[in-house]
């Protein structure tokens, strides 16, 4: 009958251990949470607070019906098992908060603007990597980013470089094989596929060179406000091509978004793709698609 009533009492003292820890470590994962949603600084403070309060209740009804010794065994495992499941819950909740952190940090970055420029030969060359090229022939189609495409391809390949303005004569030469490579942005390749389908050329990309774009110095057109209590607009761009926010492509959606943050209202205002524009920090007389 002792050894029956220790061993009763043994399984009552392993199985309060067990559920304190369990307790604990819901109750920590819930406040670094917390922690964490206070961090992100997204939430209104006075939401933040009924939702810190409403943890805070909810954990301290856990922990009244599961610390007490006395309590049934059957309501500490009910306890218990809502212990884990909100450990797993707001376990998600700081891994999604985290990332969130991460990706609005990524936004706030000054990110470099690149545009891709790709090798290309016939597809019957047998050229499969830039360093096939060497000492043959490469045209260039030229642009403002023609010397770092340049600087660039000769890090990959020594080869023979050929500058052309005329994408037409650039496909020409490369059909006529008097060159053995083009280098050319995605919008001249494009041409293969409308105004110059009819030379039916088979292209494979032998390399990828990346050129950071000129900002023409955002910093003199982005403001920087108190967005606690100062109106703002924020450009909203969506872009044509899949890939990296720091790629160059068509953005055939704009729109400008107007913040009040003393009325709490928003604007939105939808701007056509084919707006004509003044594009800054190239001329007066520099006009082109918004889209472009």
């Amino acid at each position: 009958m002792r050894n029956k009533n220790r061993k009763l009492r043994k399984s009552k003292v392993v199985s309060n251990i067990i559920f304190n820890i369990i307790a604990l470590i819901s109750t920590i994962v819930a406040l670094v949470f917390c922690v964490y949603i206070y961090k992100l600084d997204m939430i209104p403070s006075n939401y933040l607070t009924i939702v810190f309060i409403a943890v805070g209740v909810i954990y301290l009804l856990l922990l009244v019906f599961t610390l007490p010794r006395k309590i049934k065994t059957w309501i500490k495992v009910i306890c218990a098992i809502f212990f884990i499941i909100f450990a797993f819950v707001f376990g998600y909740g700081i891994k999604y908060t985290d990332s969130l952190i991460d990706f609005v940090g990524e936004i706030n970055k000054k990110l470099m603007q690149t545009e891709d420029y790709q090798l290309k030969v016939l597809k019957d060359n047998n050229i499969a990597v830039a360093n096939d090229l060497k000492d043959k022939k490469v045209g260039v189609y030229k642009n403002n980013s023609y010397d770092a495409i340049i600087e660039n391809l000769n890090k990959e390949v020594k080869c023979e470089i050929i500058e052309y303005t005329d994408p037409v004569k650039l496909f020409q030469d490369l059909q006529e094989k008097t060159i053995d490579g083009v280098v050319a942005s995605d919008h001249v390749y494009e041409l293969l596929e409308t105004e110059l389908s009819y030379m039916k050329l088979e292209l494979v990309s032998a390399h990828v060179i990346s050129v950071p774009v000129d900002s023409n110095n955002i910093e003199e057109i982005v403001k920087v406000v108190d967005v606690t209590n100062t109106p703002f607009n924020i450009f909203l761009a969506g872009g044509d091509a899949k890939g990296s926010i720091n790629k160059v492509m068509n953005t055939d959606v704009n729109m400008v978004i107007s913040v009040d943050p003393v009325n709490h209202k928003i604007l939105l205002t939808s701007i056509p793709r084919d707006y004509y524009v003044h594009l800054p920090g190239k001329g007066d007389n520099a006009y082109d698609k918004l889209t472009h």
